[in-house]
């Protein structure tokens, strides 16, 4: 059963980024699996973490570089770069922790946490902000 079931109210008007969010949802979802197996198994961990990784680096480049085309004010691009950035450091984090063999199940437990208020979070306070630049783009 998943973390987060995707819902229709997370949607920012774009299908590619509702897409890529629903891909962090579904990763979110396996580390949650791997985490309730009760010692997560560390190669399929490093497998999620790598996962993680790219797909963060390729989502928030693709988000970020739609969001300039749609000429979304430099101020709130700038801004939204920086909480981007900020998440691929906590990742980094995380990853680095894990790697130096800090306990498991807590360090899975702590970063599901995170991972889940910062998705949730970001999605419906941060991204929802460009959400017009989307829908009346459509419309237009």
């Amino acid at each position: 059963m998943p973390l987060i079931v995707w819902d229709h109210s997370y949607s920012v008007g774009s299908p590619q980024l509702d897409a890529d969010h629903q891909r962090f949802l579904d990763i979110l979802g396996r580390v949650y699996d791997l985490w309730r197996q009760g010692q997560p198994d560390t190669v399929a961990l490093n497998a999620l973490f790598d996962e993680l990784q790219s797909f963060t680096d390729e989502h928030f480049t693709r988000e970020e570089t739609a969001l300039a085309a749609r000429e979304y004010p430099v101020d709130l691009l700038l801004a939204h770069h920086e909480m981007h950035h900020d998440l691929k450091r906590r990742v980094v984090e995380f990853r680095t922790r894990h790697l130096s063999g800090q306990g498991p199940d807590r360090l899975t437990d702590e970063m599901i946490r995170f991972l889940k208020h910062w998705l949730l979070d970001h999605i419906m306070n941060e991204d929802m902000k460009y959400r017009p630049f989307f829908t009346q783009q459509r419309h237009a």
